[in-house]
């Protein structure tokens, strides 16, 4: 697969937070690879769980 086609695929992210620097350096280095799609920013496992529910993501 080619990083052209890759790039231009719709990605939903779902990022489960540990800290406040990994958040933002994560959203940083998505930022650099072009990955701005969709980024969902939860907190924790149980937040996540009832994100990706309410939200229907695989």
């Amino acid at each position: 697969m080619s990083r052209d086609y890759c790039s231009s695929v719709p990605v939903e992210i779902l990022l489960v937070k540990d800290s406040p620097e990994n958040a933002d350096l994560a959203g940083e280095l998505l930022s650099e690879a072009k990955v701005l799609d969709r980024i969902h920013v939860v907190e924790d496992g149980v937040e996540a769980i009832f994100f990706s529910e309410k939200s229907q993501l695989c």
